[in-house]
């Protein structure tokens, strides 16, 4: 589940109408270890620990539900998504089991 939160969390930060070809996010939590997840704009991901799945974005809510083995989970940020993300963007996050943090924007590839 905490693959699936880091997903979530990731997507949602910095999501946007024209995502990259690939956005990586550093999900940090407010507790426990931070994970790196690599969405594609083809709405999978792949986080460095290699989990896989798929996401939504829905920007009138600026919420994220990713979709792994583990089930589904969604988390909704803080303010507004910028049309064009960029390396350092961070936002808040709170996902639909409680837990809160922050995800930063690390890499983004054409």
């Amino acid at each position: 589940m905490r693959k699936l939160i880091a997903l979530t969390v990731a997507g949602a930060a910095l999501a946007a109408p024209a995502l990259a070809a690939t956005m990586t996010v550093e999900f940090t939590p407010s507790e426990g270890e931070a994970v790196s997840i690599t969405m594609s704009d083809d709405g999978t991901y792949t986080g460095s620990d290699g989990t896989a799945g798929t996401y939504t974005w829905d920007a009138d809510s600026q919420t994220l539900c990713g979709t792994s083995d583990a089930g589904t989970l969604c988390a909704t940020f803080e303010g507004e998504a910028s049309d064009e993300p960029a390396v350092g963007d961070t936002r808040a996050y709170t996902a639909d089991n409680g837990s809160s943090g922050t995800a930063t924007v690390t890499a983004i590839e054409e």
